[in-house]
């Protein structure tokens, strides 16, 4: 992001939201989500877990399971 003075918040500081704030966005849309997602992955499957937050979501879902390979 390219300023020219001016203020910016510290999540924008460097043009991108933190983390946190994004994951507290549409906390129950994330849920539905990562519930569907997980359900889709069968005994004995591996994944590949992004870094977004509904991404993480489906990962502590699937950190539940047995049986399952979950790659970061």
């Amino acid at each position: 992001m390219r300023t020219h003075g001016g203020v910016l918040s510290r999540d924008h500081g460097d043009g991108q939201i933190s983390f946190d704030r994004k994951a507290r966005h549409e906390p129950r849309a994330k849920k539905a989500i990562a519930e569907v997602a997980a359900n889709l992955v069968e005994e004995g499957d591996s994944v590949f877990v992004d870094a977004g937050t509904t991404a993480f979501k489906v990962g502590v879902r699937l950190l539940e399971r047995e049986k399952v390979t979950i790659f970061t």
